[in-house]
């Protein structure tokens, strides 16, 4: 998924500008349990995918991006 592109590069990022933090990078089943979780105290922070919202009082937008689909020329959404 999407995660698999985006995190490895962050996260060499971090690592690199804050050698001494250690990250323990867990995945979750969806947003709702990353914010439940930081909720009952589980994560220092969490990082949610998905359409973008009026952020809560604890959260902040990271990026936005867009996807596209592609199709081959004869594909009749390809109009």
């Amino acid at each position: 998924m999407v995660e698999a592109y985006l995190f490895p590069d962050l996260f060499t990022k971090f690592q690199s500008s804050f050698p001494d933090i250690s990250l323990d990078v867990q995945e979750y089943s969806d947003s709702d349990e990353v914010r439940n979780r930081l909720a009952l105290g589980d994560l220092d922070f969490g990082i949610v995918l998905g359409e973008v919202r009026t952020p809560a009082e604890n959260e902040m937008l990271l990026m936005q991006d867009s996807m596209s689909v592609c199709l081959p020329p004869s594909h009749p959404l390809n109009a």
